[in-house]
């Protein structure tokens, strides 16, 4: 099983970084840097929005941050095996279920 789907999730990465403004590749680099402090070089982020280059959690956590998808986290979804992202969904289910009944019973 694949757990990534890096095309997917490189093509995902480059709508994000437009969606946010960011026309170049260097800008959005530019930007994440800014923002977080973690310097993607140029040639990687290249390399990761071609889905050449696997993302590590620390550089996926800093373009979401800084690109913000509409979505948030979810606008990457699609780029995970389906089991995971069914594990997830479940998770989260369960999450919002135990919320609500906390929430009742308070």
């Amino acid at each position: 099983m694949n757990v990534v789907d890096y095309a997917d999730l490189g093509r995902r990465v480059k709508a994000a970084r437009i969606i946010a403004g960011h026309e170049s590749v260097a800008a959005g680099c530019e930007a994440i840097r800014e923002r977080t402090d973690l310097d993607i070089p140029v040639r990687t982020m290249y390399a990761i929005e071609k889905g050449a280059h696997s993302v590590t959690i620390e550089q996926y956590v800093a373009i979401l941050y800084t690109y913000n998808p509409p979505t948030g986290w979810v606008f990457f979804f699609r780029s995970y095996a389906p089991e995971i992202t069914q594990h997830w969904a479940d998770a989260a289910e369960g999450s919002v279920a135990a919320l609500l009944n906390e929430v009742r019973r308070g």
